[in-house]
């Protein structure tokens, strides 16, 4: 989330709509519009919730030209009793009003730096419907992680 406030804080709207704006050739980015930009995750996919664990698995279609350098065979299978779930909001966002509170994994046992931050997916005005569907994903795991 850092390099991705970074790159974006170097590449101000003009450079995006002049096409001048740079992002590094490995980083996670989608093309919109015949513009490239970059993009604050690596994967997308499906995530379920069980009773006793939570599984994810990426999924991005072959067929979608549009986005580069994700990770397509990312997945985990986490037990409940092997997490702990907690909110992140990035202390630094490109711009406030896209600062989604993300939902962190930290997995327990492990470095302490071992964590993933999940988020419902969709894009600009859609942020409202991203924070409510985070809040409503992030319940439903606190209440399986609190049993």
């Amino acid at each position: 989330m850092n390099t991705f406030s970074e790159i974006s804080s170097n590449n101000p709207i003009w450079k995006v709509l002049l096409f001048l704006n740079k992002v590094p050739a490995d980083f996670p980015q989608v093309k919109s519009n015949s513009r490239i930009l970059p993009i604050v995750y690596f994967s997308q996919g499906v995530l379920q919730i069980f009773e006793r664990q939570i599984d994810f698995k990426s999924h991005v279609s072959t067929d979608d030209n549009r986005y580069k350098n994700l990770k397509n065979y990312f997945s985990f299978e986490i037990q409940n009793q092997d997490f702990k779930v907690d909110r992140y909001q990035h202390p630094r966002p490109f711009m406030k009003s896209f600062n989604i509170s993300w939902i962190k994994l930290s997995i327990l046992n492990k470095n302490p730096s071992d964590h993933l931050l999940i988020s419902f997916g969709g894009q600009g005005r859609g942020m409202a419907e991203i924070k409510n569907k985070n809040d409503e994903i992030f319940e439903i795991l606190k209440d399986r992680f609190d049993q």
